[in-house]
């Protein structure tokens, strides 16, 4: 899984992911945004663009469910 961020003109922050976004990517010790933006990314504007991820398995999708509730 490959993230990689641009800030839009209304304050957002893109996040594009690309590649697989599978288990060893994702877990419960690793928290891919919060490493690359900071313990404050949850309190920002963030859309992710999943236009280019291959493959996402059962913990991808737990993760962008908690990503989404974090946001919340």
């Amino acid at each position: 899984m490959d993230l990689s961020f641009e800030h839009d003109s209304g304050g957002s922050i893109l996040v594009h992911i690309r590649g697989r976004v599978t288990q060893d990517k994702v877990s419960t010790f690793s928290e891919p945004l919060s490493q690359k933006l900071g313990a404050s990314c949850y309190s920002q504007k963030v859309v992710l663009d999943l236009a280019q991820t291959e493959y996402i398995d059962s913990s991808g999708i737990s993760w962008l469910l908690v990503c989404h509730k974090r946001f919340k």
